[in-house]
């Protein structure tokens, strides 16, 4: 109990370490770089908001809309780090994610530690195996996307509660681990179950203990379905999940540098994701390829199958870790099968690597176990340790050969992406390579006792984590960071616009596009990857692609106006991220510049439409598709016509005309707006279970919301349920009948799974 206490500790006080120079800098603050400054920081804050206001249900600032549940059950809404923030008011939470992150690289020490010390014969050597897990190049090549942590503190755990299950039969801990990793996050739990599957065949491959793993798994999920059946419903629909590998990609990386990539992210201190030094094609530049254990790197694993491949010198115990290891490399460098961790996407992804990080950390543990008593470690361990150097001195001679530019001429380095990070990560490598041998081979036979080879491995893992921090830190300047806090994290108070009385999205530019969910403002642009699939569908109705973020180009004045969007907000300071910036302001022609808040120029969509509105014609789907996307007509015409199915115009087309898409005028568009502003309801509210509004209706006619279609909404008129029609590829509409009527929107996020169960 003592000695986790102390593992525990540990691993929270270095990280602590790691992040203290930076906090006093940004007084209590910690900014680092990228995806966790523009996502996970504001999706903290802005989940936080939700829970405390007990919004479990529907939110209008994430995106155009969506379920709480999906938008944010891949990120963090599972995670427990997230719920200790709950007691703390809502201005606090910036200030707790340092300390929560701590307490992820605690518990990774802790879980790590309890699974190693089942594995290893000193306690000692269990620590120093939970060091090199914990501190691992994948864990600081991945800490830019905070919630990955989440699930490496856990799946030590998991593979305990499975082990027992296997050896000792204790059904009730592996079935309530499933479902926890499982509502931990849905996508990892799937690369986690398949490392199970292999985890099962390599080491105990038995049909009665297979029985028994299938159907505790089972029971595992039924526990989590209540959650999870929400949860990946907006998953599913992603635009990324239908871009799978096929034909000669699922045998051979397409890129050709990939094998090269996995092999210098393994063997060197990696490379910070989504920031290749070299090999940096954009396939793999947010993969998360990282598996450098720190100081030893792969030197423990090589002389390890040195020693135990002999079939005659080694135990089942010692030959097991043999198979998975050669499985999971097999695993690595095939694409159909590294794919299967992540749904067969093409998108390369080496999000799993952590596990079979644990797998090295043992077989690492085991030889330094042993090198005090057993002489003849040394050859396999010098073999080891060369293998490393060779590495380094390779990548060393990939990074000088003469490339040409773009000009003709010839560079050396020029042609790399960041030289600095890999002359870092070379340098690095080499020194603590260096160190290693010498402490193998000089210190090792003058001490014999592992407790300096502890103490070494403690430095070199706090080397290794402190390198990978201070290396993101950097990429983002101190002037970025100042207004990043006063634009983005403190700016909700600050931020004032004019008429606010009146509903209505706004917009901002891609350097700062989720900065209207930390200030808890409906929104036109995004960055998260899980929201509503019929967001995904009006976008392709329009011809555009969105995977990760959502973004209308600034001449998309008919896209914008349906959404109800009003204001633009253009950066006149340093951003956090250099992403996407109007730098010519003479882009703007359908804005008018308003006046400024906060550092933000303000401009004024001058079409703007409040929202629920009806047409007086519609199209179909089929023809708006097939209508001439070069002439500008695709968009404007949005606003004088309903986009409906061929089923739907069945249903609804005689409350309105049939519309023929032509040639667009400025003017004729201004008039249709005109005409939607006329139609358009009154006393438009949000809240958490939905939307309500009321419509004076001139006659009996479709009511247009651009609020994403979603199944577990149910609409009601005057209190009366009636259908919801999917309009414009993606949005809802509801037939209201001439006068003045209420209509309502609940969302229910279990309403599907209820009608599955009924």
């Amino acid at each position: 109990m003592k000695k986790g206490v102390f593992v525990f500790l540990t691993a929270f006080l270095m990280f602590t370490a790691f992040v203290a120079v930076f906090l006093i800098f940004n007084k209590g603050i910690w900014i680092y770089y990228g995806d966790f400054n523009v996502q996970q920081i504001p999706f903290y804050i802005h989940l936080h908001k939700l829970i405390k206001e007990g919004n479990f249900f529907y939110d209008f600032s994430t995106d155009l809309g969506g379920g709480v549940i999906g938008c944010y059950s891949f990120y963090i809404l599972g995670s427990p780090f997230f719920w200790l923030t709950y007691p703390f008011k809502n201005e606090t939470v910036v200030y707790l994610i340092p300390w929560i992150n701590a307490l992820k690289y605690a518990t990774m020490a802790l879980s790590s530690y309890l699974w190693l010390k089942r594995h290893t014969k000193t306690e000692a050597g269990a620590f120093m195996g939970a060091l090199l897990y914990t501190f691992s190049g994948y864990s600081g090549a991945v800490l830019v996307y905070n919630h990955f942590h989440d699930v490496m503190a856990f799946f030590p755990l998991w593979l305990i509660a499975f082990e027992k299950l296997m050896e000792e039969k204790k059904y009730l801990a592996y079935i309530l681990m499933t479902a926890f990793m499982a509502i931990l996050n849905y996508y990892f739990f799937v690369g986690e179950a398949l490392f199970l599957v292999i985890y099962f065949f390599v080491r105990y491959h038995d049909v009665r203990r297979l029985l028994r793993a299938f159907l505790t798994s089972a029971a595992g999920l039924v526990l989590s379905l209540w959650y999870l059946i929400p949860a990946i419903s907006y998953t599913v629909g992603n635009s990324r999940l239908s871009d799978v590998l096929l034909g000669n990609d699922l045998v051979a990386y397409s890129e050709p540098t990939m094998v090269l990539g996995i092999i210098k992210n393994v063997m060197l201190l990696p490379d910070l994701s989504g920031l290749n030094s070299m090999f940096n094609e954009s396939y793999s530049r947010v993969s998360g390829v990282g598996g450098y254990l720190p100081m030893i790197s792969v030197s423990c694993v090589i002389a390890y199958f040195l020693i135990y491949n002999k079939k005659d010198l080694a135990t089942e115990k010692e030959k097991w870790p043999i198979r998975l290891m050669i499985v999971c490399a097999v695993f690595a460098f095939i694409p159909a099968l590294n794919a299967l961790f992540s749904a067969l996407n093409s998108e390369y992804y080496a999000r799993w690597y952590f596990m079979p990080i644990l797998i090295m950390s043992l077989t690492s543990v085991r030889i330094l176990e042993k090198v005090p008593d057993d002489k003849g470690l040394k050859v396999p361990m010098l073999y080891g340790n060369t293998a490393v150097a060779v590495a380094v001195s390779f990548f060393a001679i990939c990074a000088v050969l003469p490339a040409k530019t773009e000009e003709g001429g010839l560079t050396i380095l020029g042609s790399l992406k960041s030289p600095e990070q890999l002359i870092f990560e070379l340098t690095f490598t080499g020194v603590l390579t260096i160190a290693f041998f010498v402490l193998i081979f000089v210190l090792f036979p003058r001490v014999k006792s592992i407790k300096p080879v502890v103490l070494v491995i403690w430095i070199a893992s706090f080397m290794t984590g402190l390198s990978m921090m201070i290396a993101g830190e950097c990429l983002v300047e101190r002037d970025r960071q100042a207004n990043y806090i006063t634009q983005g994290i403190k700016g909700a108070d600050n931020v004032v616009l004019p008429n606010e009385d009146i509903w209505c999205r706004i917009e901002t530019e891609q350097d700062v596009y989720n900065y209207p969910m930390i200030w808890d403002r409906p929104t036109v642009t995004a960055f998260i990857s899980t929201v509503p699939p019929s967001i995904m569908d009006f976008y392709e109705g329009l011809g555009l692609t969105r995977k990760v973020t959502s973004k209308l180009g600034v001449t998309r004045v008919g896209a914008r106006t349906l959404l109800s969007s009003r204001y633009l907000l253009t950066e006149r300071e340093t951003p956090i991220e250099h992403i996407g910036h109007v730098e010519n302001k003479d882009e703007l022609t359908y804005f008018t510049l308003i006046g400024d808040t906060n550092g933000f120029d303000i401009f004024e969509n001058d079409y703007f439409v409040p929202m629920g509105f009806s047409f007086d014609e519609y199209v179909s789907e089929s023809e708006y598709k097939e209508s001439d996307k070069a002439s500008g007509t695709l968009d404007k015409a949005l606003m004088q016509y309903i986009i409906l199915s061929d089923e739907d115009i069945d249903k609804y087309g005689k409350y309105m005309t049939k519309g023929e898409i032509e040639p667009y005028s400025m003017r004729r568009f201004s008039e249709e707006c005109d005409k939607r502003r006329e139609s358009a309801c009154t006393d438009f509210k949000t809240s958490k279970y939905g939307f309500t509004a009321n419509a004076d209706m001139a006659k009996e006619n479709l009511v247009f919301f651009s609020v994403p279609y979603d199944e577990n909404f149910t609409a009601y008129v005057d209190g009366k349920e009636v259908s919801i029609v999917k309009a414009d590829f993606g949005f809802m509409a509801v037939l209201v009948p001439e006068g003045i009527h209420k209509i309502e929107f609940k969302f229910d996020p279990w309403k599907k799974v209820k009608k599955y169960i009924d």
